[in-house]
């Protein structure tokens, strides 16, 4: 047991390392390309890729050393305060991201039904929309964990996942009543618009009314690109809906479930890589493509002309 420990640990920080530095190497391209200071599209794109980095930072370089060493860091056992806030951490940086595919994807549909969507998605309003996310997970946490008795949720090193933990028996009211509201209307709303979207791209085409001009083949190829990244935001959700089905005994099953939600981490990054040419024309995949170093040969041949102030007309 501790030598699959061992493996599945070294996995999970081997996993998260590489998706770290690729989401670090596609952040570093779309400041380079000067897209969030372009489209607000790219506000939210960044901020989605952020949270999905912090908590990659924290299973590869938290969670697995504690499965590796089989041990608890910066405590006693998994049920302390420090891990505790960890996890919830984890929890609050998963909720912001969900929210934020809710308004990714109504900009998506602003977009392409033609609605006014500058009142509603300016630069100015995606920042507002962010600053009011990041401290309103953080307070519907903590209200939860306040004012209903069960349960909690703390990472299990011998379960290799985050688990609710159960108190004798109890009904996880958290989940019933608050983040299964929660992640139905965060995943929902998304579905929901994607197909409108979709739907109206098909009635078009058929009708051979859309599609001419080159900035609307963009749009329609952008909410291609968010959609794809939605599919492993829903997986990763699916998952969860299911581990509780899934036996204690057999805890190596949520191994996958960690393999998902690494996934789903690194998906934004690498659709973005992939498929947005803005994007990926400012990738530098080695460090020192990242500093614009000018060669002494190059400074040497450059030439300077004499004008004479006789020449000059004012």
């Amino acid at each position: 047991m501790t030598l699959i420990a061992t493996l599945i640990g070294l996995s999970f920080t081997l996993f998260c390392g590489v998706a770290i530095v690729i989401n670090c190497i596609v952040l570093h391209a779309m400041f380079k390309a000067r897209y969030p200071c372009i489209n607000p599209l790219y506000i939210l794109t960044a901020f989605t890729i952020g949270t999905c980095t912090l908590r990659m930072t924290v299973i590869g370089f938290y969670y697995a050393p504690q499965i590796i060493f089989e041990r608890t860091l910066l405590g006693e056992n998994d049920t302390d305060q420090v891990p505790f806030l960890i996890t919830s951490f984890i929890v609050v940086m998963w909720a912001e991201a969900a929210f934020t595919q809710v308004l990714i994807a109504l900009n998506r549909v602003f977009t392409m039904r033609d609605m006014p969507q500058k009142r509603w998605f300016s630069k100015r309003n995606c920042l507002i929309y962010i600053v009011i996310i990041i401290p309103q997970t953080a307070v519907v946490l903590w209200i939860s964990y306040s004012l209903l008795p069960c349960c909690k949720y703390y990472f299990f090193r011998h379960l290799y996942s985050v688990w609710p933990l159960i108190i004798d028996g109890q009904a996880n009211m958290i989940m019933d009543y608050v983040f299964r509201p929660l992640n139905i209307l965060c995943y929902s709303l998304p579905v929901v618009c994607y197909v409108m979207i979709f739907a109206q791209v098909y009635t078009a085409t058929r009708e051979q009314q859309s599609g001419s001009s080159a900035e609307r083949r963009r749009e329609v190829a952008r909410t291609l690109h968010f959609a794809y990244a939605f599919i492993f935001y829903l997986g990763l959700y699916i998952s969860l809906e299911l581990q509780p089905y899934i036996p204690k005994s057999m805890p190596v099953l949520n191994v996958f479930e960690i393999y998902l939600a690494i996934c789903d981490c690194v998906s934004m990054a690498v659709i973005q890589a992939t498929m947005n040419k803005n994007i990926r024309r400012n990738i530098k995949w080695k460090p020192s493509q990242w500093v614009n170093r000018v060669k002494p040969s190059q400074s040497s041949q450059i030439g300077v002309t004499w004008i004479e102030p006789t020449s000059l007309k004012y």
